[in-house]
């Protein structure tokens, strides 16, 4: 896909000075905040962050500010929240959907009347699920950082395709097996490597323990880590979202006494290995075939559009 050729077909909806946007224009819109942390344990490792979904999900109602207080004092680096567009013009945390320039046009809006000690390009990386709200944020809010949240690996890779600094947010599922490492790879390796990578939703302790060893970097002298020294490409995976951020931040702590030999890691005999891996065979086909059937309907219904869908709507107009 040529992305100049896409993406010169914009116009700006965000600018004063009339111009369009260019592909140049695509190429700071890094997240360096959404990037995985060194343990303060070890550096050399590299700890997914923890995002509470919606604020602290699994204990307080979603996208309310207590929840959202509840996260950050149960240790969340990050909040995952959902905006809406009420009829009367007001920008409110709920999950619904809205028309895409309308929403993001309300929402810089209220950006710009509320200043930060940190300028809020710095601090929000926008979420999208199709190409017409990726086009509409690129045009309305052009300084924000983007990721391109899916259930499929496929959607997702056409949108990194276009644009090398987009981040991936991809259900935890698509992430296993020989296709979801392949797709990881290649996500660090041909793309800018600053552009992050998360999962969702994330809430059983035996997928975060999968999820936190994707960093793990074993050395040839049997030391484990990740960070000082070691290609960035072995920093795979940047965020986990759970609706309980205390009980990730739990499983990371476990997981890193286990690496520094204070806490047996667990071993599962070949009976709890074979369950365990038929477990997480069965759950992605599951969601796969739940993935299929949605993008059918939706695809029909274009709501998951493409960025060609988009521009020639656009050339129509």
């Amino acid at each position: 896909m040529d992305s100049a050729s896409l993406f010169d077909e914009l116009p700006d909806g965000g600018r004063t000075n009339g111009s369009r946007l260019k592909t140049a224009d695509f190429e700071y819109m890094v997240a360096p905040f959404a990037a995985a942390i060194p343990s303060a344990r070890d550096p050399t490792r590299l700890l997914p962050q923890t995002v509470a979904h919606r604020g602290y999900k699994a204990q307080w109602p979603e996208n309310s500010l207590d929840g959202m207080r509840a996260a950050v004092q149960a240790g969340a680096h990050g909040i995952e929240t959902d905006v809406h567009l009420t009829r009367d013009g007001v920008v409110v945390m709920s999950h619904i959907d809205d028309e895409a320039d309308q929403l993001l046009s309300s929402m810089r809006n209220v950006l710009a009347t509320i200043k930060g000690p940190v300028p809020w390009e710095h601090r929000i990386l926008l979420g999208c699920w199709n190409a017409t709200y990726i086009t509409a944020a690129r045009r309305i809010l052009p300084a924000f950082p983007l990721c391109h949240i899916s259930w499929s690996r496929s959607y997702s890779a056409h949108f990194g395709a276009a644009m090398p600094n987009l981040g991936y947010s991809l259900h935890f599922s698509t992430l296993s097996g020989v296709l979801g490492r392949r797709f990881l790879a290649q996500a660090r390796r041909h793309r800018n490597r600053g552009a992050p990578v998360m999962t969702w939703t994330v809430n059983q302790d035996n997928w975060m323990r999968w999820l936190l060893d994707r960093n793990l970097l074993v050395h040839d002298d049997g030391r484990t880590g990740a960070g000082a020294g070691v290609p960035a490409a072995r920093r795979v995976l940047d965020a986990v979202i759970t609706d309980d951020p205390r009980q990730f931040r739990e499983a990371c702590a476990r997981w890193e006494d286990e690496l520094d030999g204070t806490r047996p890691r667990p071993r599962l005999g070949l009976v709890s290995r074979v369950r365990s891996g038929w477990g997480e065979v069965l759950e992605a086909a599951k969601l796969t075939l739940l993935w299929v059937v949605l993008q059918a309907v939706t695809r029909f219904s274009k709501r998951l559009d493409t960025l060609p869908d988009v521009m020639t709507k656009r050339k129509v107009q």
